[in-house]
């Protein structure tokens, strides 16, 4: 089965969540498609997409809400992948029942938050202290909830 992740990424937090979920799949090629470099993508040569984007005010960003729509048909008729990164530490429980449209997330596989970096401001020092050491020791993949990644990757594997 063709694979593509189709993401939108300044910063590279969904790079390297694209990444992490392209090499935890089990198929020969994951195609990786940042919106940011390129907005052509045909998605009829892939049967499984995924996509990825932050979250900008409860919902993906531009380029991938223009994506979306130009595409909507298209995914609905593919196996589907949504995943939302927060960076602007909303309430994630209910980030996925803003970020894309309903229709979307009724056919996907899964729909996570993926990440979003630790909120230093609501836990004590000591776990500050651990926390940031524990930052370090993963090179700065602590943004990245691990738990919900592999949750993911699981649904999708379903």
């Amino acid at each position: 089965m063709k694979t593509v992740i189709v993401y939108v990424d300044n910063q590279g937090a969904i790079e390297k969540i694209a990444r992490l979920i392209g090499n935890a799949l089990p198929v020969s090629k994951v195609t990786l498609i940042n919106l940011k470099k390129t907005d052509t993508c045909n998605l009829e040569n892939y049967d499984v997409v995924i996509l990825g984007s932050s979250a900008q005010s409860l919902r993906t960003n531009r380029e991938m809400r223009s994506f979306i729509n130009r595409n909507v048909w298209t995914l609905l008729r593919k196996e589907l992948g949504l995943y939302v990164y927060d960076s602007q530490h909303h309430n994630t429980a209910h980030l996925p029942d803003f970020a894309f449209p309903d229709e979307l997330k009724a056919h996907s596989k899964s729909c996570r938050v993926i990440g979003r970096p630790p909120d230093y401001q609501s836990i004590g020092f000591i776990d500050k202290l651990l926390a940031r050491r524990r930052q370090r020791s993963l090179e700065n993949e602590s943004d990245i909830n691990t738990a919900h990644l592999n949750t993911f990757i699981e649904e999708m594997l379903r």
